[in-house]
This record gives C-alpha cells, sequence and structure tokens, in this order.
C-alpha cells in the first residue's frame, strides 16, 4: 500500500482538528487574489485568518497543489485573500484543502514519524544473491542496467537480462565475440589469490556451441599471460554449470620476481555473435566483506542457507553482521564468519527511507502503519509549539501531545510485531 504526502498532511490536520475542505463555487479574480466558495460563508470570518490553502484539483494544472497563507474572508460571498496571489486565476469547481497549521511544518514531523519507525515501517525485503566466501563482488549480475557494476565490457553488447538463474537479472552478451571482466586493477582482494588453485564456477546458458565459457586469466610481473578456460556451454540453450580449475596463481614474494603475480581477471567471454547469459558466479575462497546488494540499504538480520548452487531456501543459519560506508559504497561484514563456505546468504533489511518533500511522493507502507505515523507526526508537532504557550492553553496542548504519543510507542510496539510475523517479501 501507498498513501501520499498530501493525504498525511491532512489526516494529521484532521487528527489536529485543524483541517477543511471546500470546492470553488465561483471563479476568482483575474488578478489571482482570491478563493471563492460560498462553503466556506458559515464559518466566522476570524476563523480562517492566518490559516493555509491549497488547491488540491483545478482545471489549470500549473496551480494545483499551490499553498497560500490566508489573510482573510469575507461573508457572505466565502471569498478568500491570500496574502500572496496565486499563479493564475482559481476557477469554479477547484477543490481546497484549509489547514490550521502550516502543511510544510506537518511535513516536518511525518517525516520524524517514519524515520523514528524504521525498520519495521517498511516492507521486509529479502536477498538471496550473495555466497559464503564468494570473491566475487555483484556475481549474480543483480546491478547494473547494462555492463554490472563493479565489472568491465569489451567488444560485446552487454545487458542486463530477465532470462536469469539465480536472483532477478543475469548478464547477456551479444552481437559480437566478447567479454564482461573483473580484476585485481579494481579490486585488488583478488591479489589474496596469488599462490592458491582458485576454482571458478558459473551458470551458463546460450543457444550455440563452442560460443560461452569462463575464464581466469593472470599476468606476471614479467608481461607473461596465462589464461585457464572452462569448456563451453554445449550450445542446447539451457542452463550448465561451467567450471574452470587446474589453475596454478603465482605467488607473490619480497622481493618481487619477474614470475610473481602482477594482475589476475575473471572473464565471462563469447566467441561468436550469438547471445549468451551468466549468472550466479562463485569463485570460493575466505571472505567476510561483501558489497551491499542493491535490494538494500540496511540489514537486521543475515542467515548462512542451503548450498548456493540449490533451489530454493531449505535451512537457516543465524550469522552475525555489520555494516559501514566506505566513499558512498555500502559495504556487509560478517565479523564471525560462516559455519560453511559455498552456501547462500539470506539478508533481511530495508530500503532507506527518503524524506518526502512534494505532496505528490508517496510512502510505501502497510496500511496498519498510517495512523501510527499520523499519531507521531501530531506528537511531535504538539510538542514543537508548547513551549510558545501559557496558561490552559499549554496544558491542553500538552496534554494531547502526551496522548498522541502514548498511541505512536505503543502502535509501534504493536505493528513490530505484526510486521515480522509477516511473511517476507522475496524482490530479488
Amino acid at each position: 500500500m501507498s498513501i501520499t504526502l498530501l493525504s498525511l498532511q491532512e489526516r494529521v490536520a484532521r487528527a489536529l482538528r485543524g483541517y477543511d475542505s471546500c470546492s470553488a463555487t465561483a471563479d476568482g479574480s483575474t488578478d489571482f487574489t482570491t478563493f471563492v466558495s460560498t462553503e466556506l460563508a458559515e464559518q466566522r470570518d476570524e476563523y480562517f485568518r492566518d490559516r493555509f490553502i491549497k488547491i488540491t484539483a483545478s482545471t489549470d494544472s500549473g496551480v494545483t497543489l499551490e499553498t497560500r497563507k490566508i489573510r482573510n474572508k469575507e461573508n457572505p460571498s466565502g471569498t478568500v485573500h491570500p496574502y500572496r496571489a496565486f499563479t493564475t486565476q482559481i476557477t469554479s469547481g477547484s477543490s481546497a484543502s484549509i489547514f490550521k497549521y502550516d502543511p510544510s511544518q506537518l511535513t516536518y514531523f511525518i517525516n520524524e514519524a517514519v524515520r523514528q519507525s524504521l525498520p519495521f515501517i517498511t516492507t521486509p525485503i529479502v536477498d538471496d544473491t550473495l555466497i559464503t566466501d564468494n570473491l566475487l563482488p555483484n556475481a549474480s549480475f543483480e546491478e547494473g542496467s547494462t555492463t554490472p557494476t563493479l565489472w568491465s565490457s569489451s567488444l560485446a553488447t552487454v545487458a542486463r537480462s530477465s532470462t536469469h538463474i539465480h536472483g532477478s537479472y543475469s548478464t547477456s552478451l551479444g552481437t559480437a565475440a566478447g567479454k564482461i571482466y573483473i580484476g585485481s586493477d579494481t579490486q585488488p582482494e583478488f591479489l589474496r589469490l596469488a599462490g592458491t588453485n582458485p576454482i571458478l564456477y558459473g551458470w551458463v546458458k546460450t543457444a550455440a556451441a563452442n560460443n560461452a565459457r569462463l575464464a581466469i586469466s593472470y599476468t606476471t610481473v614479467g608481461g607473461d599471460t596465462t589464461t585457464t578456460y572452462s569448456d563451453y556451454h554445449s550450445g542446447d540453450n539451457e542452463w550448465e554449470m561451467l567450471e574452470v580449475d587446474d589453475v596454478s596463481v603465482p605467488d607473490i614474494t619480497t622481493p618481487t620476481a619477474s614470475t610473481d603475480l602482477a594482475d589476475i581477471q575473471i572473464w565471462c567471454c563469447t566467441a561468436t555473435t550469438t547471445t549468451a547469459y551468466f549468472d550466479n558466479l562463485f569463485l570460493p575462497i575466505t571472505n567476510t566483506e561483501y558489497l551491499m546488494p542493491a535490494s538494500l540499504t540496511k540489514v537486521v538480520r543475515a542467515y548462512s542457507c542451503n548450498d548456493w548452487d540449490t533451489q530454493g531456501i531449505t535451512s537457516r543459519y543465524d550469522i552475525a553482521v555489520d555494516q559501514y560506508e566506505n566513499n558512498g559504497t555500502q559495504y556487509l561484514t560478517f565479523p564471525n564468519g560462516f559455519p560453511a563456505s559455498g552456501k547462500k546468504i539470506e539478508l533481511h533489511g530495508s530500503l532507506n527511507f527518503s524524506d518526502l518533500s512534494s505532496d505528490s511522493d508517496t510512502l510505501a507502507i502497510p496500511k496498519e502503519w498510517e495512523a501510527v505515523i499520523v499519531n507521531g507526526a501530531c506528537a511531535g508537532f504538539l510538542y514543537s509549539i508548547v513551549s510558545a504557550l501559557s496558561g490552559e492553553d499549554k496544558k491542553n496542548i500538552l496534554i494531547d501531545a502526551q496522548r498522541f504519543e502514548k498511541a505512536y510507542e505503543q502502535g509501534k510496539i504493536l505493528k513490530q510485531v505484526v510486521s515480522t510475523s509477516h511473511k517476507l517479501r522475496k524482490v530479488v
């Protein structure tokens, strides 16, 4: 479910007993300085002074959601005069909301109420694209609309494809023979492969024999390059697991020798113009640091699950997870490591909340949370104005603020229990 900022503003204003709505019953003045509605004539003129009128529907799209502070209102015509003119004439049939309090102030406290309710307010997200002890970042190619994020391409036309065996996407190579690759020039941690015998696994699909395969390629300090390939895909247009093995990567010694490792790359490559798909690569080596999947910005739980090349989730073991940011990029670390290598990592979390600012901005939350947010926004707003009051006014506002705050805190506790008991939605 989604709700707009305007709808939240109106609900908060109603809860604060400071909301009216009406329709223009006649055209406003041609100098754009009036709004006319006989529906307002029943209220005394002083009632609307210094309130805020927002045009919510108009025959002129340019004035919709325009807000003005009201200077006065005339009876019996119900003519509203704002301090500042509208951008165009408000014609008969236009709709308006009238707020006792500035809607922009209500927006601030709506956003605060949302932030104080995270992460439970948002629909939980599950991501299982990571593999325990996988050295390769973005190995399921979920990130990047053309060439996968962190990878590079050469010659072939590269695109993200919905033809996949894991997650939501794969990467496709076509049009010309070529490759995508990732290496130690951009991922220095790949140099940890020095002196090892790595094995590369990956799912591949293509309709042509002798076309698609995987490779590990390394270059020594002396400039010699060695590339070891997997077998070609059979070309039957089905997903096949390919494997690169029998690789002996040179070590890095001190002092450096010409035969030492200088650079190492992982390739997904094609030999013809026929399209090939690559997905869910795995290069096992002890690894506890990962790039945050694009589907998430906050992780609250992590599990080590069944084998990485099996379908679905059949087992879960809690694992510790932390996250940090480096130069604007989010990373995950698993400080206690994993029970076993080559297992799916299931992450439970959510996306970050971006402040609502435009009236048409939407907040995707379960419907039962809407009242919670309204209560939180009301409490925050009333607490913000109570210090400027005195006497009975201050006492009454403080009572209302405490009532809204209690409802907000109780609502958060109850809805958190409900939210965590719901089946999590898989989006990758």
